[in-house]
């Protein structure tokens, strides 16, 4: 019984340092941006925490956010695009009918 009541302390003790180890490298891991950093406090103690502390910061990408009128201009840019390609062609056929037509002349 003894052993019974000493594994359900020494448990809920690790639990217990474990959990503060983990909170104690999560503030840490944090202020760095860095995910998961709790897991390595919790399950390495101290060493975790070191570990965590001697990491670099990670690296932030840019979060790139367009607006309504950035959008509308890449809308506009885009159909007048699409307009002046439609032009390139028309003309480009207009120009092989005439040469069409200069031939059959010459024939």
């Amino acid at each position: 019984m003894f052993i019974l009541i000493f594994l359900v302390f020494f448990v809920i003790g690790y639990a217990a340092a474990a959990s503060v180890m983990g909170a104690i490298s999560y503030a840490i891991g944090s202020s760095k941006g860095l995910k998961y950093s709790f897991w390595w406090g919790f399950g390495l103690g101290i060493i975790g925490i070191i570990v965590v502390a001697c990491l670099e910061p990670a690296k932030e990408e840019p979060i790139v956010v367009k607006s309504n009128e950035q959008t509308e201009t890449t809308e506009k840019v885009e159909e007048t695009e699409k307009i002046e390609s439609i032009e390139n062609k028309e003309e480009k056929q207009e120009e092989k009918q005439e040469e069409k037509q200069e031939e059959n002349k010459e024939n």
